[in-house]
């Protein structure tokens, strides 16, 4: 608009320039709009599907993307998470207890193993590779080791509504 002296017309016809600014910037508004939109609906399914095109094409096996994140709220101040579960044997895979303290929300006590199987003769979850931490002075330090520790005992109650019980080092 610059080269032929457009504004300068469009000055000495008497139009306000926020007349001329108002469409241009709702045109930029409804396209900012529109991207973000497409940005978290329509985007990453379609470059997911690109993906495994474009792996099935030079012969590649398709990449998987999700993870799913799977949290539960337990009694008390205890939350759960898992990365596997199979109902059919009562087993859990990757599964992290955090207890949290209610008044700061900090982690008090951080119980993690890498599998978890219901014991339908004793009534607890039988961890597998348990570790415990506790949170002492605001961090949380690995108190226990791996399998069957004296510090780390089962899980009871099924479905998971508790935590395992970590003690403290004895000295």
């Amino acid at each position: 608009m610059s080269k032929n002296n457009e504004f300068v017309a469009i000055k000495a016809s008497g139009i306000s320039m926020y007349r001329l600014t108002v469409p241009l910037l709702l045109a930029g508004l409804a396209l900012a709009a529109t991207m973000i939109v497409l940005d978290d609906t329509y985007l990453p399914y379609a470059n997911q599907r690109q993906d495994a095109l474009h792996s099935l094409i030079k012969g590649r096996h398709p990449q998987t993307y999700t993870h799913p994140q799977r949290w539960i709220f337990g009694e008390g101040s205890k939350i759960y998470n898992y990365d596997l579960f199979d109902p059919t044997q009562n087993l859990f895979g990757g599964l992290t207890v955090l207890e949290i303290d209610p008044a700061t929300f900090q982690v008090q006590r951080r119980v993690f193993a890498s599998r978890a199987r219901w014991s339908e003769t004793q009534k607890v979850w039988v961890l597998e590779a348990v570790g415990c931490a506790i949170s002492q002075m605001g961090r949380l330090c690995v108190t226990s080791g791996f399998l069957r520790s004296p510090r780390c005992q089962s899980l009871p109650n099924h479905p998971v509504t508790s935590t395992a019980r970590c003690g403290r080092r004895s000295r």
